[in-house]
């Protein structure tokens, strides 16, 4: 799990896995297993974490422009 305001690198690079895999098409089902989470909700759970990453990060480099 990632605190709020803290960065773990790690887990964002398993998130930027499933944000690809559920982009080619694959279930949560799938994405768990091939990224290594128990079961879909954990993939889910990535998903959604990194879908508000994705956002927050272009809202910060707008902010900058």
């Amino acid at each position: 799990n990632v605190s709020k305001g803290k960065s773990d690198p790690k887990g964002a690079d398993k998130e930027a896995e499933v944000l690809k895999l559920r982009r080619g098409g694959l279930t949560f089902d799938m994405i768990a297993e091939r990224v290594g989470y128990a079961n879909a909700s954990g993939a889910y759970k990535a998903w959604k974490n990194g879908m508000k990453r994705v956002v927050h990060d272009d809202v910060e480099t707008i902010r900058k422009t």
